[in-house]
């Protein structure tokens, strides 16, 4: 994992925490439950569609998508087209 994708997938877990508090509260469950996401996933939520077949496995990650957690920065691509 490089220095750019574990920020990444950190700061993804404090949006979810942020944005979408009814699925993922600030609690020790919680932070265990978005610890056990692949990092793969995790480092690249702000770019996927709740479509992706990538989220298939993981109904909550797509739930806070289709909430907006990622809103402003969903289905970038890495030169912000």
């Amino acid at each position: 994992m490089t220095a750019k994708c574990g920020t990444q997938l950190l700061i993804n877990r404090k949006r979810l925490q942020a944005r979408a508090p009814e699925l993922f509260p600030r609690t020790d469950s919680a932070r265990r439950e978005l610890e056990s996401f692949p990092i793969e996933v995790m480092s690249e939520l702000h770019r996927l569609s709740p479509d992706d077949p990538l989220l298939r496995p993981y109904p909550k990650l797509v739930e806070a998508l289709r909430l907006g957690a990622f809103a402003d920065t969903t289905h970038q691509s890495a030169s912000g087209d």
